[in-house]
């Protein structure tokens, strides 16, 4: 296949709500437009947010399994509420963001 119809076959797939160029030329992006965007990095942010306790607590899991000394499970018992308190103060500081950030026209229609 020729690059050129590739090009246009992808094109012609993407379903995205993309601003075009007029964002460049300075014309407002469009409010559907930056509300999908809003919406989007909030899920994106969590499952972040998600993932990285996931990673973090398999790693405590595999010393909590390699070192069966008492004076070495007290650090990972440290280190593990301290995962904890990060992963549950990182959801509810974005989610408080989100909910009761900048107060515009965005935040409030994600909610209606």
């Amino acid at each position: 296949m020729h690059p050129l119809h590739t090009a246009r076959f992808l094109e012609s797939n993407v379903d995205a709500d993309l601003p075009s160029d007029s964002a460049i030329r300075g014309e407002p992006i469009p409010e559907s437009t930056l509300l999908a965007n809003a919406k989007t990095i909030y899920v994106a942010e969590l499952s972040y947010y998600v993932t990285q306790i996931c990673l973090k607590l398999s790693i405590l899991a595999f010393y909590w399994r390699l070192f069966n000394v008492s004076s070495m499970r007290i650090p990972i018992y440290l280190t593990t509420g301290f995962v904890v308190a990060w992963f549950i103060a990182s959801v509810n500081l974005s989610f408080s963001f989100f909910l009761f950030g900048p107060r515009t026209r965005i935040h409030q229609s994600c909610w209606s």
